[in-house]
């Protein structure tokens, strides 16, 4: 019996326990960049997992320091993800693994987030049965 790509059973069988251990290894993998007293991790994901903030870093103030945590993330998870897809190469072959770093390409200048434009106004009295406006949140 074989599969639409013509793999066997057997085949199939013996990739099994190496992409558990391909999953497990995606799963581990972190990148950390440091910089001007902020110190932050993200996994693969480009998830947070680890931010370290000093006592210089947070006397530049909100503004200054959201910018430097969005560039610094977006700065860690593309070295991740680069080695996510480097972990992924030898399963998926080098014609998938470019052209997911195709996909997944991170610009290598990512515009600079304005701290001080906001598109939200602030809700007045007058708001209070005004439902015209949907708000969403997302907690990730």
């Amino acid at each position: 019996m074989t599969t639409e790509d013509g793999r066997t059973v057997a085949e199939l069988v013996a990739v099994e326990p190496a992409v558990g251990s391909l999953f497990d290894r995606l799963g581990a993998i972190t990148a950390s960049v440091a910089e001007a007293g902020v110190e932050l991790t993200v996994n693969v994901e480009g998830r947070l997992t680890a931010l370290s903030l000093t006592p210089e870093a947070l006397a530049r103030g909100g503004d200054q320091l959201a910018v430097d945590i969005f560039r610094l993330t977006q700065r860690a998870a593309g070295l991740a993800l680069s080695d996510g897809l480097a972990t992924v190469g030898p399963f998926a072959g080098d014609e998938l693994t470019a052209e997911l770093a195709e996909i997944v390409a991170i610009p290598d200048q990512q515009p600079e987030p304005n701290p001080t434009a906001s598109t939200a106004r602030r809700r007045t009295l007058d708001d209070e049965d005004d439902f015209s406006a949907i708000e969403t949140w997302a907690v990730h």
